[in-house]
Formats: C-alpha cells, structure tokens, sequence
C-alpha cells in the first residue's frame, strides 16, 4: 500500500502566501484599472467641453465677422460707392440682402455663416443685421451654433439740433423764455412766424449739466439726450422723449487737400487755388467762384486759405464752393460785412480758426444746409446778429456763444421778426446762450450725407429659444 506524502507546514504556508500575493496583485490591477479608465474618460470629457469651448468661441468670432461684412458694405456704400456695387455679392429680395458663407477653420472643422440684412440699400430707417454661424467638427460631432443680431442707426455731423457736448447754459441776463424746435424747409422754405413747428428736434450733452438760469423757462420741441448721471432741471420742459446715458461720438472729417481733389484736365490751378497767392483780401466783397474757374471732377471748386479771415463773400447761384483754412484762417462778419450764398448754391469751410456773427453783420443762405462750417478751434465762437440766419456749425472743441433777444416781449414761437432766431445745426463743445433765444433745427438737413454712417445702436446674442423661434419669421426662413 502506497505511503501518502502531506505538505509540511512551512510548505504549506509558502503556498497560502503565493496565493494571497495573486489576490492582492489582482486588487490592485483592478483598482489601477478603474482609475485609468476614470482617468481616460475625464480627459475625453474634458477635451470635449475643451474642443466645444473652442468651437463655441471660433463659431462668436464667425458670426462677429458676418456683421462686420455687412458693415462694410453698408460703408462701401456710404463712402459714395453705387448700393449695387457694395452689395454685389449679396443675394437681393427687395430692400433686403442675404449671403452665405463657408470657412475651413482649425482642426478641419466646417464653419458656416449665414448673414441677414433688413433695409441694406439705406431706405429702412432702423434696418438690422441677423447672423447665424454653425461649427461643424471634423469627426462629425455636434455643431456649435451662436446667433447675433445687431440694429443700426444713421450718424451724421447735422442729424441733431443742439449739441453741447461739455454742457449747456441758457438764458444768463434776464432772459425769460428760451426754445428749442424744428420745421421742414424743403431746403427752400425760410423760417417764419408762419412756420409750422414739428416738435421732431434733438438736444444733447454729453458731460457736464443742462442750466437754465433762475426765473427762465425752456421747452424742447422734440428730444433731450443726456449722459450718464445728468438730469432735467425743472424748469425744461421736454415735449418729446427723454433719453439716458448719451455716448454720442464728435470727430472732426478729414479736411480736403489739392492731392485729394481730384481734377477734370491737367489745367488745375483754378480748380484748386491759393488765395494769398492773388495778393487780395478777403475783406473786400469776392465772389466765388472766380470767373473762368472749372470745377473739379465733383463739381466743386476749391480755395485754399492761410491765416485769413473771411468777412464779405458772395457764393454764385447754382455753384459749389469749398474753402479749406490753415493757420489763423477764421470768419469773422462784423456790422458792414455780409457772406451771401445765393439761390442753389452751397458753401463749405474747413478751417482752424472761430466764426462770429455781430449786430448788423448778415450771414444769409437759402436754407441752413446751404452754409457749413467745421472748425477745430478752442476758441469762443459768437454769434450775436440781430436778423435770422441759417447755418450748419461744427465745433466740437469750442464754445458757441448766442446772444438772443433781451426784450421783455420775446415770444419764443414767432417768426423771425422777433430777432435773434438761429436756424440749423449747431454742435459745441459748450453751449452758451445769453438772453432770450430761439433754436430751430431744420429736417431737410437729414438728407445730407456729409458724416453719415451707420453706427450700431442695439447688440445681442439670441440664446434662447424664444428668440431663436422668431428667425424664420424675422428672415423669411432663410435662417432657422
């Protein structure tokens, strides 16, 4: 009978060991294991929320630069360029415009913009801009959308009646009644007491603060704009809305130079001419254009003028003068002196130096849009002439001083028989106004396109789906 061989005891401890070994070993796999694909599948979620994060933030740069092509062409446009030609890419449905495009961005990811303009030919009054753009990774995953929308409003240096960018003061010297208003001239119809008053007016200030002095009253016609913190006093009566936070912009335009006048022949010297070169003076009465001048290929013409001062000038009918200042160059009309643009002309002045009106000197013009002055000056412009004048007056770094009427029968919604009624556009760096005054913007000035583009008014994301439900409805279905 065979002899059974049992494990000794250490042997059998050994064997207990190893296999305590194995167990443990298997454990800590395991445990490596579920921290690896923990691991792994953190860092694919978190190169996803990266990569979504990436596209979400490449699809807002996508949509971004769809507003800005729609932008440009709208200033293409504004910049004299024909609507058919700023807009030649474009897909045209009435007074409305679409475009798509398509982008290879990073990571070989699709990118697609959809644009939308309302009102691209400048006949909508508030026209809007709608993008969508959509991201599309390369593997085919989810696509990342973002929806921008953008209003637009028209800017130019005479949209608005009275601009004190630094502030306003009225009615200093017992002045009892002062009046901001608006009437249509059809750029032929002078302002008089028969004049209909439309209340469509627009008064602004930026910084500073609104005064009118004590015992005085105010009534705006129209619009007060104010900047952030400002307030009414109580004695100015708002007949329209009033708004808040004003961050109205007021650069000067680029003055015109002989290199940028561009010519019809070779002959040019009297299409852009040197005054001081004459040997006259602008005293004595001129009228422009000089006999035997061309008109440059704009059908203006053009003078230059350094460290002069304009007093009497006459502006032939049915022509275009431009006068472009350097140095000291100012206008300065005094109790003999006279600047006159007659019927279907217009006057431009470039210059470095202040204008100013006294007493019985007269500044007379079919209608305010006829006579524009732009002027860098820091110095004080006044403007004091007993009879009415019409005049568009940029001078975003000087105070414009009024002298109204100080009689105690000034009725602030006469004619102009009652004195010292200023008709057109005036922007300032301060607005003074000394006695009683009357402030009339003319409407015919929004057809002007000098300074006129579109400056956004209102941005927003649409993000939710509200909004998102109105994108058929808002662009005929061309993005939804």
């Amino acid at each position: 009978m065979p002899t059974i061989h049992h494990p000794s005891p250490l042997a059998r401890h050994r064997q207990n060991e190893r296999g305590s070994l194995i167990i443990t070993a298997m454990l800590i796999a395991a445990v490596i294991g579920v921290g690896l694909t923990s691991y792994i599948a953190l860092s694919k979620n978190s190169m996803r929320m990266a990569q979504r994060t990436f596209y979400a933030n490449d699809a807002l740069n996508l949509a971004e630069a769809g507003l800005e092509e729609a932008l440009y062409s709208y200033n293409q446009m504004n910049s004299g360029v024909a609507t058919a030609t700023a807009w030649a890419n474009w897909t045209i449905s009435g007074a409305n415009a679409q475009r798509t495009m398509t982008f290879n961005r990073d990571q070989n990811a699709l990118g697609i913009v959809k644009i939308y303009v309302k009102g691209y030919d400048g006949s909508n009054e508030d026209p809007s801009i709608i993008v969508q753009s959509t991201v599309t990774p390369f593997d085919g995953g989810r696509t990342t959308t973002r929806i921008l929308q953008i209003n637009l409003e028209k800017n130019a240096y005479f949209n608005t009646g009275v601009v004190g960018i630094n502030g306003i003061q009225l009615g200093q010297s017992y002045a009892t009644a002062i009046s901001a208003n608006s009437y249509n001239s059809g750029k032929t119809k002078a302002f008089t007491q028969s004049s209909q008053l439309t209340g469509n007016t627009s008064v602004g200030i930026k910084t500073g603060n609104l005064t009118v002095s004590s015992g005085s009253t105010m009534e705006i016609g129209g619009d007060l704009y104010l900047g952030t913190g400002l307030t009414k006093p109580s004695n100015v009566t708002v007949t329209g809305s009033q708004y808040s936070n004003y961050t109205g912009v007021f650069p000067l335009p680029t003055y015109p130079t002989n290199t940028t006048v561009v010519t019809t022949t070779r002959k040019s010297r009297k299409r852009w001419s040197n005054w001081n070169s004459w040997g006259k003076n602008w005293g004595n009465s001129v009228t422009l254009p000089l006999s035997g001048a061309t008109a440059a290929a704009d059908g203006k013409y053009y003078y230059s003028a350094d460290n002069v001062t304009i007093s009497n000038l006459t502006i032939q009918a049915n022509k275009d003068v431009v006068i472009v200042g350097t140095g000291s160059t100012n206008i300065d009309i005094g109790n003999n002196d006279k600047i006159a643009v007659n019927s279907g002309a217009t006057l431009t002045v470039y210059m470095t130096g202040p204008i100013s009106i006294v007493d019985e000197g007269q500044l007379t013009s079919p209608w305010a849009g006829a006579l524009q002055v732009f002027t860098s000056t820091t110095s004080t412009c006044n403007f004091a002439a007993k009879s009415t004048f019409y005049a568009c007056i940029y001078a975003p770094n000087a105070n414009l001083n009024f002298n109204g009427n100080n009689g105690s029968n000034f009725d602030k919604n006469a004619g102009q028989n009652d004195g010292r009624t200023v008709v057109g556009s005036f922007v300032g760096k301060t607005i003074t106004s000394r006695y009683n005054a009357r402030l009339i913007y003319d409407e015919a000035l929004t057809t002007l396109n000098a300074g006129r583009v579109w400056n956004m008014s209102a941005w927003w994301e649409m993000s939710d789906s509200t909004d998102r439900s109105l994108l058929g409805t808002l662009t005929g279905n061309f993005i939804q």
